[in-house]
């Protein structure tokens, strides 16, 4: 199967997901800066006052700030790359299955490699193939009884 165009494809499960991540990222920055600041405070230079102690801390601490926040994107950006690799296959199962039940075909179900739940692909694939032969021997047997009872 070809490259990816998309790699946001789920809005409601990558959403989630990267809102999930976004939190997870906001709360460890507050907890890590808090708990290096209350350190350094507790520990540094006891000839500082509380308030100049504060002061050069922050200093230090918008530095990692900085390196946060730009290597923030990069990480929701692979997030939601990985994300697609179950994300994707299950929005294409779904599209396969509700143009099974619309119209009653669809091509062969193949998910692009690397991506999760290979399996569900080929099972698929199965029943669908299996539903095929029964609507096919069901088309036989009605076309067998109006010719038995056209005689």
């Amino acid at each position: 199967m070809s490259k990816r165009k998309r790699n946001y494809v789920d809005n409601h499960v990558q959403g989630a997901l990267i809102r999930r991540v976004t939190l997870h990222w906001f709360c460890f920055f507050v907890v890590a800066g808090c708990s290096v600041l209350g350190m350094q405070l507790l520990l540094g230079d006891a000839s500082q006052t509380f308030g100049e102690r504060i002061a050069e801390k922050s200093r230090d601490l918008c530095i990692y700030g900085v390196v946060i926040l730009v290597l923030f994107p990069a990480f929701l950006f692979d997030t939601i790359k990985f994300s697609n690799r179950f994300a994707g296959p299950v929005s294409r199962l779904h599209q396969a299955m509700s143009e099974l039940a619309n119209t009653g075909e669809t091509p062969d179900l193949i998910f692009r490699a690397g991506d999760f739940w290979a399996d569900l692909a080929a099972e698929f694939n199965k029943i669908k193939d299996q539903l095929g032969a029964a609507v096919d021997q069901r088309e036989t047997e009605t076309t067998s009884l109006h010719e038995e009872v056209n005689v």
